[in-house]
């Protein structure tokens, strides 16, 4: 009996035909039921066509076909005969020769399952034994026998099955097209979205970049925190198969300051073009789009269809730019006008957008432009609030999709394969700013006007230790966690290393077991708090001694000289005013330390001081703070900004949570620089650090 083996009729509704990609079988090959016998695609979808039954199979294509959903790929033939099953275990078990197999004459054994493969095997014991080896078998007389009959058997069914096993379960059709994929001058073709599943078939869900102008997730409060994971992992599947010289990605983000892509944010400033979280800023950033579009139509595309074109005919990288946008059309008042030109020109144009939507649109006098925003990009939306089935919308083959079920499992985007992105794309594409991390300390904290801000300890500047300013609930641990956090992850401890100091005893207990941390010491009793300050003291002293004996003067010079490198050391002191608490004599101690030592002869010995207080006003201790020109103040009152910053400066007078002051100028209003410190979770802190 012959059974064909042709596209199944629920799939028959495809927009184009299928071209043959790979051939998993051979002509003659047995097989098994559920048995991968090709691969085919077309421009929307990879299948793979299985065997519905045992058999040899006849094929009735070639690789690289086009067939069409009513065209047989092949034939399997359920009766079986010597020569067929001779080709099969000599392809596939790799025995040399016929006597090895001793296969029996199939046609004298008519009463035997030979479509079984269990029967072949026992077939093929039997002929390959003994009668009297074979009859203790039967038997169970000998123990021994049995055991080794069973582990030949059992060998036989694994190099049997293995090319099944390898075809079904591990065979990646996405990761083998990304892998033979070489063009890096455009996006990819297809962007992997969750799974389709029917009542046989499950394959990934593949959909096609260049016909959609963007892809909008809507959200609720069951699926937000998975569709960010999603939208990360596109960005990841794009950035890491393209020349990032083509593509620029911009984060919008207003509602949650960037936090709602914290796996993006770590990426390098030179893949990351910018992060946009304030309102001001993002019809800024619409309306440059909107102007870069006009230049492009009119400079780039007089004589070229699309940017793609345009740069393989020139040789110029006129980039792809991806924005990434949370929560639509929160923080959008302005400019939607603009946004929606922009996108409906689109992918020609080379914009792309990804975006989270919140529903309901509070904005009555904004909500048919907002929709018509909307009906522009390819829509996700869940079936049901509570699963992970979704539907789509505004994609010309929508059908197609909608008639399976589209599964968005985010179990398999975990922590680690998003840190796994990060850490591949940061070496890969290091940044390109032109520093020498000799010449001191860089640690990004935050944006300013979408720029990324650098905490910056020398580097041709005269600023070497900082003092951090703030309120209760302000920010400032938050502050202080971006600076350690950050300089664990881009300096390694071979070039930084903290001595933490939390005199109100709860603080940096997430880097206790960190290879960065020299010293952590947590506590509210002075005593104790002091005992840091020495250490601190005995390190400075220590390098004193080695830096007399190689007879140089300052870190940069000792580290070209001496085999054994020193770090810098960053001493980082949360409520250091309590410092000033205890007796006269303790008092003097720390200044004497901090003040004389450290901040006046420290920098020269790679040893910097960053000093923190919610004790504002007439509570800060004027030998500190006279003598460090880099202050970063957090909201405060009016009086505590003039006394913290400099007389006349009250810019940072009841700041949002989250925004900074930065002054490197000993608070002159002139030097002012507004920050929007990054904000950075306990999970993300702790996957970096450990």
């Amino acid at each position: 009996m012959n059974i064909e083996i042709k596209i199944p009729e629920e799939n028959s509704t495809y927009d184009s035909d299928f071209q043959i990609t790979s051939l998993l079988v051979q002509n003659n090959y047995l097989i098994k039921k559920g048995q991968p016998i090709a691969v085919i695609e077309n421009s929307m979808f990879f299948l793979i066509l299985r065997s519905t039954v045992d058999g040899v199979v006849l094929l009735n294509v070639n690789l690289g076909d086009y067939i069409t959903p009513n065209d047989v790929v092949c034939v399997v033939k359920t009766d079986i005969n010597k020569d067929q099953a001779k080709l099969y275990f000599k392809s596939n078990i790799n025995l040399q020769n016929e006597d090895e197999i001793q296969i029996i004459d199939f046609q004298k054994t008519e009463n035997q399952p030979t479509n079984d493969l269990n029967g072949l095997t026992e077939l093929l014991l039997k002929k390959t034994l003994s009668d009297e080896k074979y009859n203790l078998l039967k038997n169970n007389k000998k123990k021994i026998l049995l055991q080794k009959i069973e582990s030949l058997e059992d060998g036989l069914e694994k190099k049997i099955n293995s090319l099944n096993n390898n075809t079904i379960d591990n065979f990646d059709f996405y990761t083998n097209y990304l892998d033979n994929r070489t063009e890096k001058n455009k996006p990819i073709d297809f962007l992997k979205i969750g799974s389709l599943f029917s009542s046989t078939y499950k394959f990934p869900a593949l959909f096609p970049f260049y016909k959609m102008k963007g892809i909008a997730f809507e959200i609720n409060e069951n699926n937000k925190h998975d569709l960010n994971l999603i939208i990360e992992d596109i960005v990841f599947q794009i950035a890491s198969n393209i020349d990032l010289t083509y593509c620029k990605f911009t984060i919008i983000d207003p509602k949650n300051l960037g936090a709602s892509f914290p796996n993006l944010r770590r990426l390098n400033s030179n893949i990351i073009d910018k992060i946009v979280i304030d309102e001001n800023d993002i019809k800024k950033h619409i309306k440059a789009n909107y102007e870069e579009s006009i230049k492009i139509t009119t400079e780039c595309l007089s004589q070229y269809s699309s940017i793609e074109d345009y740069n393989k005919e020139t040789g110029n990288k006129q980039p792809f730019r991806i924005m990434i946008i949370s929560n639509f059309p929160y923080g959008f008042r302005d400019n939607l006008e603009k946004l929606y030109t922009t996108i409906h020109n689109g992918i020609q144009l080379g914009f792309f957008i990804l975006m989270t939507y919140d529903n309901e649109i509070n904005d009555n006098s904004k909500q048919d432009k907002i929709i018509e925003i909307l009906n522009l990009l390819t829509k996700f939306k869940q079936r049901n609030n509570l699963d992970k089935e979704y539907e789509i919308e505004n994609l010309i083959s929508q059908n197609i999709y909608n008639n399976f079920s589209l599964i968005i499992d985010t179990s398999i985007i975990n922590s680690n394969t998003l840190n796994s992105y990060v850490k591949k794309l940061n070496k890969a594409n290091k940044n390109d700013i032109l520093w020498n991390r000799n010449d001191g300390l860089k640690i990004p904290i935050g944006k300013t006007s979408g720029e990324t801000h650098y905490l910056t300890i020398g580097h041709e500047t005269d600023n070497y230790h900082g003092i951090i300013g703030g309120q209760s609930q302000k920010g400032k641990t938050v502050l202080l966690n971006n600076i350690v956090t950050r300089g664990i992850e881009n300096y390694s401890e071979s070039e930084l290393s903290f001595i933490l100091i939390d005199c109100a005893g709860v603080g940096f207990q997430e880097y206790q077991n960190s290879r960065h941390t020299h010293t952590l010491i947590a506590s509210s009793n002075i005593e104790e708090c002091v005992e840091g300050i020495k250490i601190l003291e005995n390190e400075l002293k220590k390098r004193e001694n080695l830096f007399r004996e190689k007879k140089v003067q300052k870190i940069t010079d000792f580290n070209k000289v001496s085999e054994n490198k020193l770090p810098r050391i960053m001493c980082l002191i949360d409520e250091f005013h309590i410092l000033y608490t205890g007796n006269s004599r303790t008092s003097s101690y720390i200044d004497t330390i901090l003040v004389d030592k450290v901040i006046r002869i420290g920098a020269k010995f790679g040893i910097h001081l960053i000093v923190s207080t919610q004790s504002l006003g007439g509570g800060v201790r004027r030998s500190i703070l006279d003598n460090i020109p880099l202050r970063i103040a957090l909201g405060m009152t009016t009086d505590q900004s003039m006394s913290f910053l400099g007389y006349k400066n009250d810019s940072a007078t009841n700041l949002e949570r989250g925004v900074a002051i930065y002054n490197t100028q000993n608070g002159s209003i002139e030097a002012n620089k507004i920050v929007k410190i990054n904000y950075i979770s306990t999970e993300e802190i702790n996957l970096i650090v450990n």
